[in-house]
């Protein structure tokens, strides 16, 4: 072995513990013979190879400032010694100057002589002839190095391209929801101004805020969407899937339009199709928005034909509309964010798209190593394709044919209550299989309907006319409010008339009387003072006498000592959230008609809400779902073979 050289090395620093430690751990390093002398950056001097600054319960700032200081003693190397492991907290001792840094926790033999062999001058380093190992060991660490530097730099090359995708991204979103916000401002100044003596342009402008504001809605919940799929935060749902039953359901949601423009919609199926493993819900997303496309642009009289065929081990779908076609340099963007085709018009329709739902259908298809692309010639029409890799056969041997149809309609059998008098139909629709995607209960009156909505959470009710008739609007405004969010009137000469969904602030006020029937006060606890206000409107406007807390702990404040009769209490709040105002009420045994409001879209809020005490849980906004739409179309399929409906008329149908 070659004979030990000389290492002068400073140790400043008051953590003794540490000190001792890093002694102790240099004079094990036999290939040097170390000087070591304490002191502190006042007495240091420029006579030193190495300087270890031990940084103590430091603070970014106050370490900075240390680094620089230390590294004006002489061109000594600064090696910070950390007695934390926090990197945020490395890195600004690298920018203030050290050379290195070492966790006091972590120091060893190894991690100090790999430290002194990177930031100890080159000329100090040179190995004895009498040991040719450690040329050897010396190029193998130099590139070692190098092959570090080079990941270094392809990674800070990645991090400047997302910061200019994220940069891009944002530029983009807010410019798209400036326009519609835009809108909504101005025409509220509009109806201020103008409301007392020009009551027609109150209905006018009143109109261009609703709808900017669905505009807006839909814009807010696609980059959401969007951004969930991209950070990888989406629970994919995977179960096995059949072409067919995507296509009709899909056909089901989008007929009613297509009937209004007399287009000729049709579904094309190869019956050797194989099946594939997804989530039944997206697919039906990305052929739903193909679809809403293609029915955008076609004109009336035109034709759109959804198709599903194999190539290659895939299942390929097809939505080829009649419309106008794409120029050819719009192809390669249109599944871009925000790219729509400027100069292609749509055809009936005044909804303008968000520009997301195209780049939405892409990252979903290419979740599964699918690939989506589209074929057109301007005046002869469009055809978007997309592929989903075909089950593979261990997935076909490890699930049966009976198990496999089971699973796919169990994983999203949509729960339907039936209330019908008539004995002969409400059998026809408790016989309905679970194979067809749909969990249906029974009721022969409506008392036995809320008795079995009070425990038994449905996605749709189905009401005979007759019982609307009989027992008014009370009757669904206790389905809404104990939480049934889509209602269907049933009746053989109509067939199924969509009312609407509990989701508004405009219908909450109507629901009230049924949480609470003799309820003459109302808190409400809501932390946006615009969105509470027009609440408080609403309710008085009914004649409650309301209370307000902007936050979960004065709203339980409240509660204590008004006791009110009826809670409208908002989820996501400062101080308290929601579900803390929930549990301590349930500890305190405080029983309250309490309704909870959210924005959120996960069915779970949902449900811990209602087992915290809550009787009904609304959302805030009125956009309709997709997984909805293709509940209510496939029930308007299914039912079709159960219940007598008459031929539907245009606009009759699901949907609208």
């Amino acid at each position: 072995m070659g004979q030990a050289r000389q290492l002068s090395a400073y140790i400043i620093g008051d953590d003794e513990a540490i000190r001792t430690k890093l002694e102790q751990t240099l004079q094990q390093l036999p290939e040097w013979s170390c000087d070591l002398r304490e002191a502190q950056l006042e007495t240091a001097d420029a006579q030193s190879d190495i300087v270890f600054l031990i940084l103590s319960d430091q603070g970014i700032d106050p370490a900075s400032s240390l680094v620089n200081r230390a590294a004006t003693i002489g061109e000594a190397p600064v090696v910070a010694v950390l007695n934390t492991g926090d990197e945020y907290f490395a890195s600004h001792t690298l920018s203030a100057g050290a050379a290195d840094f070492l966790c006091a926790d972590l120091i060893d033999a190894a991690s100090l002589r790999h430290t002194i062999a990177r930031v100890v001058a080159p000329s100090r380093q040179m190995p004895d002839d009498s040991d040719p190992r450690a040329h050897e060991k010396l190029a193998t660490s130099h590139a070692t190095l190098e092959r570090w530097a080079a990941e270094l730099e392809i990674a800070n090359a990645r991090l400047r391209e997302v910061d200019d995708l994220k940069t891009k991204f944002l530029s983009e979103v807010s410019h798209e929801i400036r326009t519609p916000l835009a809108a909504v401002v101005s025409a509220a100044k509009i109806i201020t101004k103008h409301h007392e003596s020009k009551p027609e342009v109150v209905a006018r402008f009143g109109q261009t805020i609703l709808s900017e504001g669905e505009r807006l809605t839909r814009l807010i919940n696609d980059f959401l969407d969007l951004t969930k799929i991209e950070a990888d935060c989406v629970e994919w749902n995977d179960t096995v899937i059949k072409a067919g039953t995507l296509c009709d359901d899909v056909i089901g949601s989008l007929s009613a339009l297509a009937m209004d423009k007399s287009i000729d919609l049709s579904c094309t199926i190869s019956e050797t199709l194989p099946c594939s493993v997804a989530d039944h819900d997206r697919l039906i997303q990305v052929l739903t928005n193909l679809g809403n496309n293609a029915l955008k642009y076609t004109p009336e009289n035109g034709r759109i034909c959804i198709s599903a065929s194999e190539l290659d081990g895939a299942m390929v779908f097809d939505v080829n509309d009649s419309g106008p076609g794409i120029p050819e340099a719009d192809l390669g963007k249109v599944f871009d964010r925000f790219h729509q085709v400027r100069n292609t018009k749509a055809v009936g329709s005044e909804q303008r798209g968000t520009g997301l739902g195209l780049c939405i259908c892409r990252e979903i298809v290419e979740h599964y190593g699918g690939r989506i692309w589209v074929e057109s010639t301007v005046g002869l029409g469009s055809s978007f394709k997309f592929t989903i890799p075909a089950a593979t056969a261990s997935v076909g041997n490890r699930i049966s044919a009976d198990s496999t149809q089971e699973h796919a309609s169990s994983s999203h059998a949509a729960r339907v209550l039936v209330l019908i008098g008539d004995e002969d139909l409400s059998a026809r629709a408790a016989a309905i299989s679970a194979d067809s995607g749909i969990d249906c209960r029974t009721a022969h009156a409506p008392e036995e309907a809320l008795h079995t909505l009070g425990h038994w959470r449905a996605d749709v009710a189905i009401v005979a006319s007759t019982f609307v008739d009989q027992y008014g609007d009370e009757l669904i405004q206790q389905m809404q409010a104990l939480g049934v969010a889509h209602i269907l009137l049933y009746s053989p000469e109509v067939g199924f008339a969509y009312v609407g969904a509990l989701e508004s602030s405009d219908t909450i006020a109507r629901s009230i009387d049924s949480l609470a029937p003799n309820a003459q006060r109302v808190l409400v606890v809501e932390d946006d003072a615009e969105y509470r206000s027009l609440l408080e409107f609403q309710l008085k406007d009914a004649g409650y006498e309301v209370l307000t807390a902007d936050n979960g702990r004065d709203g339980l404040e409240l509660i204590r000592q008004e006791r009110p009769d009826a809670v409208l209490l908002d989820i996501i709040m400062p101080v308290l959230d929601g579900m803390s105002v929930l549990e301590a009420l349930q500890k305190e045994g405080i029983e309250l008609p309490i309704a909870v409001l959210t924005a959120m879209d996960d069915s779970r809020v949902a449900v811990a809400a209602r087992e915290l005490g809550a009787r009904a849980v609304f959302r805030k906004d009125s956009a309709e779902e997709a997984p909805y739409r293709t509940v209510i179309a496939r029930i308007q399929r299914v039912f079709a073979s159960v219940l007598p409906i008459a031929a539907p008329q245009q606009g009759e149908l699901l949907g609208q």
